[in-house]
């Protein structure tokens, strides 16, 4: 609070805050860490209680918050439980800023389906970071045309 008190002013030049603190890199998926939940509900109130804390800290503040894929995906199966299972369904909701990492590797099912849905009802972000040399050495992040279709879609 004593953070935000002192650098987050109504009509600041803070644009946003993303929300951070779970996962990988802290960018809310565990995509390689593979934490065993003991349970999808408390995974779901868990990371809930973490976006409040940054809804009533930021309450002057767009919020931003990642929608990457997380370690257990393979288990989901629909858009709903994919909001549920990282408590997206309570950004959606507060209509937080919907950010994707590593963008052209995000374009697995729920990813996209998320996109498709709230595209023209969230804004979105999208972190194209690839250096020209990592799409080509890597051969995992699609090729220059392909991240320029994508972006352009």
């Amino acid at each position: 609070m004593a953070f935000s008190q002192r650098y987050i002013k109504p009509g600041g030049s803070d644009l946003m805050v993303q929300v951070m603190g779970y996962g990988q890199w802290g960018e809310w998926h565990t995509l390689w860490s593979h934490y065993p939940w003991p349970s999808v509900e408390l995974k779901h109130s868990v990371l809930s209680r973490i976006i409040n804390v940054y809804r009533e800290v930021f309450s002057a503040t767009p919020l931003a918050i990642a929608y990457c894929f997380d370690h257990d995906t393979p288990e989901v199966k629909s858009l709903e439980e994919f909001l549920y299972r990282q408590a997206l369904d309570q950004a959606v909701a507060g209509k937080f800023i919907m950010t994707r990492h590593g963008f052209i590797d995000g374009l697995q099912k729920w990813d996209k389906s998320l996109m498709e849905r709230y595209r023209e009802q969230l804004p979105f972000l999208a972190e194209g970071d690839w250096s020209y040399s990592d799409v080509k050495d890597h051969g995992t992040h699609g090729t220059p045309d392909e991240n320029l279709d994508i972006m352009l879609e």
